[in-house]
């Protein structure tokens, strides 16, 4: 028993020291900048986005109402949080470490920097930097666009193109990310596509992944390389999932509806604790009436006697 207590204070102390230890971010990420002002539209859609994702844990910035875990999550209004850089702050939000999740599946590049927009607002010396490669490092293209199209029924297109000498031309060797929104945030669908010639790249269709009643899926597609091309992302709904009508979980579920549903053990768990219930009241008034008689017959015995 002392041997399974020392191991338990063991690993505990171990996952402390390794928590504690300084969040290491790589060089090639620490100045890594926004693409976009921290407007006030970013503050706001950064605001429902801590709120969904941030707030469980992190509490309400400067309330210091953060969860109860070891180590405890940081508050964002905090001076050590602020003195984050934006592309430090980018790199911990989108890879995680520990209990503290990666949200690279979650956040698509634009939603991790609104939240970063967010808790910069509570910070009052924030000065912000944007980047000045608003078209990226690629110099070849501007404006790039994508649409997204469903081929055919197996395949899922997204064309990409931009302006190259005031003229639209197709985006090449720009690796795309098709992904699809689900609730607990993005799927993604098949590995990295590099565009070709044509600007094009080829998914296979997630007719396995339910929708709505029409198959229709929410997807969302953005060039991986935001360093080269710069944020670029597009959204689209496409009928190209399952067909799904999704069910009440209350529905014929309840035993007071209908039992087609509920399983047999609770069925017949639940008669069970109804006649144990009613026997033992049922015992109770039997016992209070053995009592009522004997005492009836005590008295009428002492009446006798006198």
């Amino acid at each position: 028993m002392k041997r399974i207590l020392y191991l338990i204070i063991i690993a505990v102390s171990l996952s402390n020291t390794l928590f504690a230890q300084d969040w290491i971010v790589p060089d090639n990420q620490k100045d890594r900048l926004a693409t976009f002002s921290f407007d006030e539209n970013a503050i706001s859609s950064g605001s429902a986005l801590y709120l969904t994702n941030c707030k469980s844990c992190h509490g309400m910035p400067g309330e210091g109402n953060f969860a109860p875990l070891v180590p405890p999550p940081p508050d964002p209004e905090a001076a050590g949080f602020q003195s984050n850089s934006d592309g430090e702050l980018y790199y911990k939000i989108r890879n995680g470490r520990g209990l503290m999740l990666g949200f690279q599946n979650i956040l698509n590049s634009r939603e991790t920097w609104e939240t970063i927009a967010y808790v910069r607002s509570f910070n009052p010396d924030y000065l912000q930097e944007v980047s000045t490669l608003t078209g990226g490092l690629n110099k070849r293209w501007t404006d790039i666009t994508i649409a997204l199209m469903e081929e055919n029924e197996e395949t899922i297109t997204a064309l990409v193109s931009g302006t190259e000498n005031g003229e639209i031309t197709p985006v090449t060797g720009a690796e795309v990310k098709l992904m699809v929104k689900r609730t607990f945030g993005y799927l993604p669908i098949g590995e990295l596509i590099i565009t070709d010639e044509l600007g094009k790249a080829s998914f296979i269709s997630p007719k396995d992944l339910p929708g709505d009643p029409d198959g229709t899926l929410e997807l969302s597609v953005q060039l991986y390389d935001e360093e080269q091309f710069g944020v670029v992302i597009t959204d689209a709904t496409l009928a190209v999932g399952m067909p799904f009508t999704a069910v009440s979980l209350t529905e014929k579920r309840a035993m007071w509806n209908s039992m087609n549903k509920a399983p047999y053990w609770i069925i017949f768990s639940y008669f069970i604790a109804v006649l144990a219930v009613w026997g033992l009241i049922f015992y109770v008034l039997l016992q209070l009436r053995t009592i009522f008689m004997l005492g009836k017959k005590h008295g009428n015995n002492l009446k006798t006697q006198m």
